[in-house]
């Protein structure tokens, strides 16, 4: 980690809590650290999101977008610590002398234990030691013993005995072994993660938890919590622009900086490695996701040359075309008179939808004229779906559009239709000679 985080203040750890506390559950600040410290610390690497997915479960939705700067900041304040040996566990108290250790109100120390346990508990599939060398899971059987050891009195009185010392003596020496058994566990838990990492591009660990929340307002809240620390999430971006735009203005002014994150996580060297089949690459779907989407709204904004770059850059980076970028593509071209460009597009892609069927007859009514060639072309393109003509001669409003329209049906050809009658109509007697197809 290069950027240092600043730890909260008194008043914000007070918050923080506050916001953590209903009528379930209550967290004390040592408790929420012992907890962060067993997701930092398991031998498998914990996905963040689901860390943070956890612990803003049951906060107020006007609380979320703070609580999750919060956590975010405790959590990497902990991992910088963890990192530069430097987190410090509560002190011993003087109860531990005077055999109360375990009576009354528990302890900061008996705390950070509590909340650890805890987060073991809750991330045991992380801390299961199967595939763990015999060495390591020794290590972390006797640090799962030690926590025992501070939060039951059974267990301590056990393990002081074994060592043939008394139970005060079992706490203050164990109390001073724990940073170093503390520094061990990081440090094994980092090369474990460092050895078995993928060379993909990392997104954001709360990316998870947006994406999962309930209702857009978590969501909304969790993406503005992220960029105010990351401003490269284009997932964040992404998630803003179609839940918390207003206008296209600002779907295109959050889609624009959704795809200049998303190429500047991946980097140009990543991209020129996967050209072509970006889609297939875990972690890239949004940027293609957002250049179609930008190009979408360039389009309907009149800004065509700037729609034709997103499509064009789309299936470039991805031919296989995953995410849609053809079809508004050659009818962008068809809006621009760019003929030859439609052809070259049409001479790549043969799938069997209608902006191929009827992009082709109409690129040859267009170059040719009545010709047999064109009507050929025609009477495939409405053999395909008949249903195309009416529907770009009505001036309905496409009320009809469905997510699973079926290949051939009214539903198809309504889609196709909103987006192709511009283009049709402007092309004189385009509309009228396809019409005569059916006859």
């Amino acid at each position: 980690m290069t950027n240092k985080i600043s730890p909260l203040s008194a008043s914000e750890k007070k918050q923080l809590l506050n916001w953590c506390s209903n009528e379930v559950s209550s967290f004390d600040w040592e408790q929420l650290r012992g907890y962060m410290a067993a997701a930092i610390l398991a031998p498998h690497a914990i996905p963040e999101a689901r860390v943070f997915s956890i612990l803003l479960q049951g906060i107020e939705p006007e609380n979320v977008k703070k609580a999750a700067q919060y956590q975010y900041r405790a959590y990497y304040v902990a991992k910088q610590q963890m990192e530069q040996h430097t987190y410090r566990l509560p002190k011993l108290s003087a109860d531990v002398c005077s055999g109360s250790f375990f009576d009354g109100d528990r302890q900061p120390l008996m705390q950070w234990f509590s909340g650890f346990h805890a987060g073991v508990t809750d991330f045991f599939d992380h801390w299961q030691l199967s595939v763990t060398t015999s060495v390591k899971a020794q290590s972390i059987n006797e640090f799962l013993l030690l926590l025992g050891g501070f939060l039951f009195k059974e267990t301590a009185e056990d393990l002081a005995a074994r060592r043939g010392v008394s139970v005060e003596e079992f706490l203050i020496k164990t109390r001073s072994q724990l940073p170093q058994i503390l520094w061990a566990l990081y440090e094994s838990a980092q090369q474990d993660a460092s050895s078995s990492a993928l060379q993909e591009p990392s997104i954001d660990g709360r990316v998870e938890a947006m994406v999962s929340a309930q209702s857009a307002s978590d969501r909304i809240a969790i993406a503005e919590a992220i960029l105010s620390d990351n401003s490269d999430c284009a997932e964040a971006w992404e998630l803003l622009a179609r839940e918390r735009a207003d206008n296209i203005e600002q779907m295109i002014a959050a889609l624009e900086q959704a795809v200049a994150a998303a190429e500047r996580t991946l980097g140009r060297e990543f991209i020129e490695q996967h050209m072509g089949n970006l889609a297939e690459v875990a972690g890239t779907n949004v940027l293609l996701q957002s250049l179609v989407g930008l190009g979408t709204c360039y389009r309907k904004q009149g800004e065509l040359e700037k729609a034709a770059g997103c499509f064009e850059k789309a299936l470039v980076y991805d031919q296989v075309d995953v995410f849609g970028a053809q079809a508004p593509l050659l009818s962008t071209y068809f809006e621009l008179d760019r003929y030859d460009a439609v052809a070259n597009i049409l001479g790549y892609y043969d799938q069997s939808n209608p902006w191929v069927h009827f992009s082709r007859a109409l690129l040859s009514y267009v170059r040719d004229g009545d010709v047999d060639a064109s009507k050929w072309l025609r009477s495939k393109a409405l053999e395909y779906n008949a249903y195309v003509v009416a529907e770009l001669e009505t001036n309905d409003s496409f009320s009809r559009l469905r997510a699973d329209y079926q290949p051939g049906s009214p539903e198809e050809a309504a889609l196709y239709a909103e987006d192709a009658k511009g283009y049709w109509s402007k092309i004189v007697g385009a509309i009228n000679w396809l019409r005569a197809g059916l006859a």
